[in-house]
């Protein structure tokens, strides 16, 4: 009996140890694959935070690159509006009708101060006749003198410029041009051409270089005065007008007034 009982004891103590020996082996099994478990974690953290990371990188830089074609973009756009401003701009400009200004016509004049617009040429011939006077204005006798001359004469006739009277009207497109009257501006007779045809001196009266002059200024009076009966003055006038004309056409946008003479 007792041996019996020794025997069941001892398998009953080995059975024990060898349970107690698998719960060890199996709490090391358990341990181990929790710390493997734990590794595999880490490692996958790991891992996820680096990829993170780098999806978090390519994100930013995929943003900046889209900035960039974005600012781009606006950039292109706003080239874009500002060349169609530019556009929209010259398209007013060339539609609309130019602006001329009665200032602008007047520098335009300022380069030609005084305009000469009809020339007179003659030829004239007179006979001067002098003598010197005595007490109470009595001729001296024996001092007639006399002398034919023959000469050509240039008179020429124009208006000034800085007289003209520019009105302009935009609102009938109007430009208004008053003109002042022709007048004589010059009057010449060359030396050159003087020629002496007669000379009679007079006791102590020579005729003079003074003598010829003279009549040649007397003359001149009545030679302007012919030449303006002849319309030497009326010619000028409509000349100075089609010149002043012509002048005016030069001007860009003039063809779009009408341009009246007064």
């Amino acid at each position: 009996m007792d041996e019996c009982k020794e025997k069941r004891a001892g398998t009953e103590a080995q059975e024990e140890s060898g349970m107690t020996k698998g719960r060890k082996k199996l709490r090391r099994y358990i341990i181990a694959g929790i710390l493997i478990l734990l590794v595999d974690l880490i490692a996958f953290s790991i891992v996820s935070w680096n990829m993170n990371r780098k999806l978090k990188s390519e994100l930013s830089d995929a943003e900046k690159e889209l900035q960039i074609l974005q600012d781009l973009v606006d950039a292109e756009q706003g080239e874009k509006k500002g060349l169609q401003t530019q556009l929209d701009e010259l398209l007013s400009i060339q539609n609309a009708e130019p602006v001329i200004t009665s200032t602008q016509l007047k520098e335009q004049l300022e380069s030609v101060r005084e305009l000469v617009t009809q020339k007179y040429l003659y030829t004239d011939a007179d006979r001067g006749e002098y003598h010197k006077t005595w007490i109470f204005d009595w001729d001296m006798p024996f001092s007639d003198k006399s002398f034919l001359l023959r000469y050509d004469g240039v008179i020429k006739a124009g208006i000034d410029l800085n007289e003209v009277e520019i009105d302009v009207n935009e609102d009938t497109r109007t430009i208004i041009v008053t003109l002042p009257p022709s007048r004589i501006t010059d009057h010449n007779v060359p030396q050159e051409t003087i020629e002496t045809i007669e000379t009679k001196d007079g006791l102590f009266n020579k005729v003079t270089i003074d003598d010829s002059n003279a009549l040649i200024s007397e003359r001149k009076k009545v030679m302007e005065q012919k030449a303006i009966e002849r319309g030497l003055l009326v010619d000028a006038d409509a000349e100075a007008q089609a010149v002043v004309k012509a002048f005016f056409s030069l001007v860009p946008g003039i063809d779009t007034y009408q341009l009246e003479f007064k």
